[in-house]
């Protein structure tokens, strides 16, 4: 009988202390998702070198709680017709809905394309529940 109510016990114990932590409160944000593709429009490449350096300089300082970059491939047709196959940068960005915010995420687009002689940086934004 000892056993069978220390198993009990136990088992409520551990089963409690899973529960003790409670998942913070989720709230109202938005979700911005920038795609900067790495062909220049003269027809060279962004090297990972120039990336890196324009995430360091124009991006993380306007954003330096946190983000998440992503490689990955895109292709996109240009104004002209021609189909681009490109290396592309995703980065994700979840934030308060801010004018300042928006500001911010339009001067990043801005100095890529000029910088990189980009026709666009293709941004979505989307309402999300987030919880830290």
């Amino acid at each position: 009988m000892k056993a069978s109510l220390f198993c009990l016990l136990t088992i409520g114990l551990l089963a409690f202390s899973g529960c003790s932590t409670l998942p913070s409160a989720s709230r109202s944000m938005v979700k911005t998702e920038l795609y900067f593709g790495a062909t220049k429009g003269n027809g060279g490449t962004v090297s990972e070198k120039e990336w890196q350096s324009f995430l360091d300089t124009e991006i993380t300082p306007r954003f330096p709680d946190g983000l998440t970059i992503i490689d990955s491939k895109g292709q996109w047709r240009t104004k002209q017709g021609k189909l681009i196959r490109e290396k592309t940068w995703l980065l994700l960005l979840v934030h308060q809905p801010s004018r300042e915010d928006s500001i911010r995420i339009q001067k990043i687009r801005n100095t890529y394309q000029q910088r990189f002689d980009q026709e666009l940086v293709l941004e979505v934004t989307v309402p999300v529940r987030a919880s830290f």
